[in-house]
């Protein structure tokens, strides 16, 4: 069709392909113009008069082509039965071909993280990938086209309905937000969609405040009392205990102490580390 919201200083008009679904509409410019005289809206190409059109034959020849390249993959959507949105379908028709997915992104970014010793950051990721795809199997079709707000408020509540905690959500959209800002960095995903910015999805609104726990005087004592049966269970008390009695230490920074950690502070014998995040 002719854009005629964008009419140009010569009188042409961009010939574009009008996309619509579920009431959104996109126009995709084909990179040809034309004046209303040398266009026709009922064939919906360029009007058969050399005179007008001298080119018509190699215009409409490839408005033909760009028909046959758009049907093809709406043929491809409804082949592999997927739900398509109009970014993806203009992702297709501009590239020509499927960019990396969503989940294959993830998993690669996972793998990175593990080459380079991350461990701690690439299980978190890794759980909250094999969440997405657990709770919304449509997750795994997800190209990054298709994410934007909307997207990305379905997703959660599709979440919420299967019974995931807010807080956990929270940690879920965290997870895909880094991902979507490493995909912006690498030049695969437009920043102009992304969906958790100022005036989007916000992922504070799902934390919630939860009660404080501890260990009551009776259990703590029978982990003091009883040993462990096998050498394992008892070497696991043994740190349980330790870490405890040090003011909480997780078990990796425990795992990581040396003889270098204990330090003479002030004629007092002191552990002395650096918190890791891994």
């Amino acid at each position: 069709m002719l854009y005629k919201s964008n009419k140009k200083k010569n009188g042409t008009y961009p010939v574009s392909l009008y996309l619509t679904k579920n009431g959104d509409v996109k126009w995709i410019s084909l990179g040809l113009y034309a004046t209303e005289p040398q266009w026709n809206d009922n064939a919906c190409r360029f009007n058969r008069d050399k005179r007008i059109n001298p080119e018509y034959e190699k215009n409409n020849a490839l408005l033909t082509s760009y028909e046959s390249r758009a049907n093809g993959i709406l043929n491809i959507f409804a082949e592999e039965n997927i739900d398509w949105t109009l970014n993806r379908f203009v992702d297709l028709f501009i590239n020509k071909k499927e960019k990396v997915s969503v989940c294959e992104y993830f998993q690669k970014h996972i793998d990175n993280l593990r080459l380079t010793g991350h461990y701690g950051n690439a299980n978190t990721l890794e759980d909250s990938l094999k969440a997405f795809k657990l709770k919304v199997p449509s997750f795994v079709k997800l190209q990054f086209s298709d994410i934007d707000l909307n997207c990305i408020i379905k997703l959660d509540f599709k979440l919420e309905r299967c019974g995931v905690s807010s807080n956990t959500r929270a940690q879920y959209h965290s997870a895909l937000r880094t991902i979507l800002n490493l995909a912006i960095k690498d030049h695969i995903y437009n920043p102009q969609m992304y969906p958790y910015n100022k005036n989007g999805f916000s992922t504070s609104r799902l934390i919630a405040k939860t009660k404080k726990r501890n260990i009551d005087n009776v259990t703590l004592q029978k982990f003091k009392d009883v040993e462990g049966q096998k050498r394992l269970t008892e070497i696991a008390r043994r740190i349980f205990l330790f870490c405890y009695y040090a003011n909480g230490m997780s078990f990796v920074d425990a795992a990581r102490l040396t003889k270098d950690n204990i330090q003479c502070i002030n004629d007092s014998m002191c552990i002395v580390y650096r918190r890791q995040k891994n």
